[in-house]
């Protein structure tokens, strides 16, 4: 097995490409990098600068490079011993007409090789869709199922009637077909409805409409002869003036008249709304709650098989020597991927996960990974380089003068808040998937009972997730929910029967008569806790609980107990024994800081008096800068905390502040303002805080002598 000793992260762009990383191999070698670890490499949306927003994983993105560039990179890592491993994202793709998978979906619908591909919910669930093989398969035959809904298409920027109302949306004719433009959107017409568009007109002429008729015969063709027929056919139209012509004036027609453009949008296999809509109905799989990412079903053979063709091509060429897989926790069956990667790519290939862990939590020992890729080492060694006794005596004055909430009631308040205003309508999916146990699991409590009783669980659950391979549940996921019910039922005690009610889910084995419906819904409710957890406290929570913001970090966390010299040398011992193969890192492309930063601000917990003097030093030398926005104090005592330890960590070694500096230092406070969700946000942005406020803050640095 091929194993990196010193990996090197390179984050792969239009404006950094192969022939760019080419030149620094040299400098990379000579620093005893072993292993070139690359952000993805297929094609993403254009001026994408992550790559994670994949259009097309069989092919190389051109604004990285060509395949020739990578092999003459390769050539010069195999001739010093160096390696490539690989990022790879399975989980998801991004949600654009770029994307040829999701065109071909939403112009032929189920027509398309790709219809089951997207992970889109269907709108209504029978206990037919999720049984349907013997009980004691692992699997129902719901994974298998091709959707029944038309996908949500939430870009819009008003209500869909209203952009109709106001002409925002046009009937377009191109070489490539009827579509529907938005701003500087478009979206294909279903070829269903092409017969609709070329009679919509009295007297419409018969070619044309005959034409329209041949489209919609050979919409049902495979994909590859469809993008073939589509062409020549769609040219037919384009290349003859008078055909050309005639399906403009359909065009203008259509758009004339909003109640046949109403019409013909009710034809569509999407539906066409306003991104408002998406925090409280959704009908597909998202990353998170990013709308332009949509999940795929990778636990379905097929789409594993078409998905990875390139990744493990290259991979047998020896241009690979191993695969980070993104976001493991949002697959349905994470090891159940993990063992197909394996089995396709034998035991040589060096395979890592990014899984979170929290805190006593490990990889389940049946993965065939070598580890994780870092975030549990990250936390280790952050615990280490720290006073805890100071820490607690930051915590303590914390928690008496700015935010009197504990941390763990925080992250239940966060996440609760996060799940009913950005997931509700993914809360309504989990539902649908529960009704027919609910249906037939009498007595079973009124369904907005349990509900709640869903949403207080996801928001009292302890870890990402769970990992529901067969009833009944391991006995360490039934340790997390045993915790997460105890929590719940403290938190809600007037859905104490609505959760006993759901804990009888959790509790089942295979014998169950609902085994197979309940095993469906365990591994579905397991894919949102974790974007939950994500979101509801690395986004959340770690920019609201400022004791000490250094620990607020992706893999780390303020809950986290003490680690002392003789604790990491136990932490490391075990991980000799259980991880040893794991890339240990102290700062990825994810982390909120660097390295640097983190420690300057860890420095504070040895200084805890003076530092909480010279806090009330400052807090009087900046009360000029305070002002009141909607009756509030801006910034919040919590918001200035943040400010001084922030500046602690970013501030220049001179302590001059420059404008770049504070341009810099601005707009992440903009971010950490947004992120925390109090007073602004995402969906609702506004400026809550002055600029001079900071520049105050930097400026009381100075004047104190800080460095």
């Amino acid at each position: 097995m091929y194993i990196p000793e010193a990996t090197y992260r390179i984050q792969l762009h239009k404006g950094f490409n192969f022939s760019q990383l080419k030149e620094i191999l040299p400098y990379l070698h000579a620093l005893g990098i072993s292993t070139i670890y690359a952000s993805p490499v297929t094609a993403a949306i254009p001026g994408s600068e992550h790559g994670y927003d994949v259009i097309n994983p069989l092919e190389i993105n051109p604004e990285i490079g060509t395949l020739a560039q990578w092999e003459e990179i390769n050539r010069f890592l195999k001739e010093h011993g160096m390696g490539w491993l690989q990022d790879i994202v399975p989980n998801h793709m991004a949600y654009s007409t770029e994307n040829p998978w999701l065109y071909d979906v939403l112009e032929r619908g189920a027509c398309s090789a790709y219809y089951t591909y997207f992970d889109i919910i269907p709108q209504y669930i029978t206990s037919a869709d999720t049984s349907g093989k013997p009980a004691n398969q692992q699997l129902p035959s719901a994974i298998n199922h091709p959707p029944s809904t038309n996908p949500m298409v939430p870009f819009l920027e008003k209500e869909l009637n209203v952009c109709v109302r106001l002409n925002e949306i046009r009937l377009a004719f191109s070489i490539n077909g009827f579509s529907l433009q938005y701003k500087n959107q478009e979206f294909p017409v279903a070829v269903s409805s092409y017969n609709w568009i070329c009679a919509c007109i009295p007297g419409c002429y018969q070619p044309l409409l005959a034409w329209s008729a041949k489209v919609k015969d050979f919409g049902f063709l495979p994909a590859e002869q469809w993008f073939y027929f589509k062409k020549r056919i769609i040219g037919e139209v384009w290349n003859s003036l008078r055909l050309r012509d005639l399906a403009l004036k359909y065009c203008r027609h259509i758009n004339e008249r909003p109640e046949l453009l109403g019409e013909l949008l009710t034809f569509q296999h999407y539906q066409l709304c306003s991104w408002k809509m998406s925090f409280t109905k959704m009908n597909y799989r998202r990353f998170f709650a990013v709308n332009s990412l949509i999940c795929l079903r990778m636990e379905d053979e097929e789409v594993f098989t078409g998905w990875h063709q390139l990744m493990l091509s290259l991979y047998n060429q020896g241009m690979i020597q191993g695969f980070r897989v993104d976001h493991i926790d949002g697959l349905a069956d994470p090891g159940g991927y993990l063992h197909k990667l394996r089995d396709k790519t034998g035991s040589g290939a060096y395979i890592i996960s990014e899984k979170i862990l929290q805190e006593n939590e490990e990889t389940l020992p049946g993965w065939p990974v070598q580890g994780t890729t870092g975030y549990d080492f990250l936390s280790f060694v952050n615990q280490l380089f720290i006073c805890h006794p100071g820490k607690q005596k930051l915590v303590a004055w914390f928690s008496k003068n700015i935010l009197d909430e504990s941390y763990e009631d925080l992250v239940f308040n966060k996440k609760y808040a996060f799940l009913k205003s950005h997931l509700d309508g993914d809360l309504n999916n989990l539902m649908r998937w529960l009704a027919p146990l609910i249906a037939v699991r009498k007595p079973a409590p009124p369904a907005n009972e349990i509900r709640e009783a869903l949403a207080v669980l996801m928001s009292a659950f302890p870890v990402y997730r769970i990992y529901a391979e067969q009833l009944p549940l391991s006995e360490k996921d039934q340790q997390w929910i045993g915790q997460a019910f105890a929590r719940a039922v403290l938190k809600a005690p007037s859905l104490e029967q609505a959760l006993d009610w759901l804990s009888s889910l959790f509790k089942a084995d295979a014998k169950d008569m609902t085994a197979n419906e309940i095993l469906y819904f365990l591994k579905r409710w397991a894919q949102y806790t974790a974007p939950l957890a994500a979101k509801g406290t690395e986004d959340t929570v770690f920019y609201n609980y400022n004791a000490l913001i250094s620990h607020n970090e992706v893999g780390d966390s303020p809950a986290h107990t003490a680690v002392t010299a003789a604790k990491f040398h136990e932490l490391m011992e075990n991980r000799l024994q259980h991880a040893a193969l794991s890339l240990n890192a102290s700062s990825t492309h994810d982390t909120k800081r660097g390295e640097e930063n983190r420690l300057r601000i860890n420095l504070i917990s040895l200084f805890a008096d003076e530092w909480i003097s010279l806090v009330d030093k400052w807090r009087q030398v900046n009360q000029p800068g305070i002002s009141r926005q909607n009756d509030q104090r801006s910034p919040s005592l919590n918001d200035e905390y943040l400010i001084y330890q922030a500046l602690v960590g970013a501030i220049p070694e001179d302590c001059r502040i420059s404008i770049p500096f504070r341009k810099r230092f601005d707009a992440y406070l903009t971010k950490a303002l947004r992120e925390e969700k109090n007073e602004t946000n995402w969906k609702h942005p506004m400026r809550n805080m002055k600029e001079d406020a900071t520049i105050l803050s930097a400026i009381s640095f100075r004047r104190q002598g800080i460095s």
